[in-house]
């Protein structure tokens, strides 16, 4: 039980610390990613705009040289010395390089709208296999509606190495973060899990019939309310239970003070309750006649041992009326004691048969005073028939002596009862 309690809060436990965990983890590369793509947005738009400058500088003196009739391959120059410029290359009105950093470009032609409408913008742009970004500068010489331009590739390698070791540094920053989120998302999950694992624990207990176990949960919310309301509940349930334990107490009392037996047969026969009387007038401890089937001990034996009645009649008889009666109970040691019987049904709220309550008293007592009284009566009869037949006998004796008497000449010496005259007694 103590480790079903134990799995229980564990398993809460471990499931909020790693939905926390999770969002955590969710949460932080959601943001380090973002924040990733906006310094990596940054740092292009920073190099862009740095060789937009460079750009129209070179722009500028390109222009001016060719006022002079001079290309200014210092300025040029300078571009080669960035780490970020790839190439550069002059294109005329007809999309053809006729100057570049590297002359094998000379003479080539490239294709883009943008040199043909004259606009200064920054494109995606492939170069040997790598992605960069193409400038184009353009430029005020040659021809009046002719448009050139200055071109110029634009490496993004330092934006990546950049971006690199900030995804190192970020994944770093990671992994700290996650491991201080585990830490926060388990010292709070422990202190949500702790009140609701309280709770579980106050319900075994409960289960378990600890009725004074007490939850004290301090959250200040929801928790705190149903922790009380579980006390307050719990309060209820005890007075219930203690209430129905005093009204079974006083029952026991009221039957076992009975001078009658008093038993509760089950719906399947057997003897479920009994009070102290019955214990007493049977002979059996309540261990042995709870549980008995009642026929063992109700009415006499038949020539197979058996009980003496039919319990499936005796219901039916039963059903529905209040069945009174005398018969015998069947001791332990096997003395046949004459009851006085009644019982009755007991019944549910839709009218199934729930038990039989049966009461019955001890009328030994009554049957040994009915059996003196009868042979009392029959020693009396026989005696008083006795005393007639030894009355008449005489009455009859007196008659001849006094009819002798009167036959001698003599007065009769007897006065009988009923004799009108003396004359009946002569012969």
């Amino acid at each position: 039980m103590h480790g079903e309690k134990k799995l229980i809060g564990r398993g809460i436990l471990v499931k909020l610390v790693a939905a926390m965990i999770l969002l955590s983890i969710i949460s932080v590369a959601i943001i380090l990613t973002v924040a990733l793509n906006e310094q990596k947005q940054i740092m292009e738009n920073n190099l862009i705009e740095e060789n937009k400058r460079l750009a129209a500088v070179a722009a500028r003196s390109i222009e001016a040289g060719y006022v002079i009739h001079a290309w200014p391959f210092r300025t040029l120059n300078q571009i080669n010395t960035s780490e970020d410029i790839l190439f550069w290359w002059i294109v005329n009105s007809e999309s053809e390089i006729y100057l570049a950093d590297n002359p094998e470009m000379y003479g080539k032609k490239i294709s883009s709208a943008y040199i043909e409408a004259g606009k200064k913008v920054v494109v995606d742009y492939v170069y040997n296999g790598e992605d960069i970004k193409f400038l184009i500068q353009p430029l005020n010489i040659g021809e009046p509606g002719k448009v050139e331009a200055l071109c110029m590739g634009i490496s993004l390698k330092s934006v990546r190495e950049a971006t690199n070791k900030m995804i190192v540094t970020g994944v770093g920053y990671f992994f700290i973060i996650v491991a201080f989120a585990c830490l926060i998302s388990l010292i709070l999950a422990r202190r949500f899990t702790r009140p609701i694992t309280q709770l579980v624990e106050g319900t075994k207990a409960i289960s378990r019939g600890e009725l004074d176990h007490h939850v004290a949960i301090k959250t200040g919310d929801e928790i705190e309310g149903l922790a009380d309301s579980f006390n307050t509940m719990v309060q209820r349930v005890k007075s219930a239970i203690e209430d129905e334990k005093a009204a079974r107490r006083e029952i026991e009392n009221i039957t076992n003070t009975m001078v009658n037996t008093f038993i509760v047969v089950g719906p399947d026969g057997r003897i479920v309750e009994a009070n102290r009387a019955a214990f007493d007038l049977l002979g059996y401890s309540k261990a042995e006649l709870i549980g008995m089937p009642f026929d063992e001990i109700m009415g006499p034996k038949n020539k197979e041992g058996g009980g003496g009645i039919e319990l499936e009649k005796w219901l039916k008889k039963a059903a529905g009326s209040t069945v009174s009666s005398e018969t015998t109970y069947r001791a332990k040691d096997g003395r046949e004691i004459p009851v006085s019987f009644s019982s009755s049904l007991m019944t549910d709220e839709e009218g199934r048969l729930v038990g039989i309550v049966c009461d019955a008293g001890d009328i030994t007592e009554r049957r040994k005073r009915e059996e003196e009284i009868r042979k009392y009566t029959a020693e009396l009869e026989q005696f008083n028939r006795l005393a007639v037949d030894r009355e008449l006998k005489m009455i009859a004796l007196k008659k001849e002596i006094n009819g002798l008497l009167v036959q001698l000449g003599e007065e009769p010496r007897y006065k009988i009862v009923g004799e009108e005259d003396k004359k009946n007694y002569e012969l």
